[in-house]
């Protein structure tokens, strides 16, 4: 598994989101244009796969979601940085008494 610092790494060198799902091409786009299609299967050799357009949105929303999951992650590492911090403490405390 990658690093959170490899995986952000990844999400800003690709280009900046929001992506969108364009059902008629079968591709993603940005803002700034086309990024690409989305071909399960470029050398039709393989299984015909279900539902094309799910897989597109799903991969069109990674690009925003990766990037808020990676902000989330961080928050509850530092948070979980503060109650271990403040666990600590309290057993320190408890342990002056005795």
């Amino acid at each position: 598994m990658k690093s959170i610092e490899e995986i952000r790494a990844l999400c800003e060198a690709a280009t900046p989101g929001p992506w969108n799902w364009e059902t008629w091409q079968a591709g993603i786009s940005c803002a700034t244009g086309w990024i690409g299609t989305v071909d399960h299967d470029p050398k039709g050799d393989g299984p015909p796969f279900a539902d094309l357009d799910a897989d597109g949105e799903f991969i069109a929303a990674s690009r925003t979601l990766v990037s808020e999951m990676l902000d989330e992650i961080e928050r509850l590492e530092a948070d979980l940085t503060q109650v271990r911090s403040g666990i600590t403490k309290v057993i320190n405390d408890m342990w002056k008494g005795y």
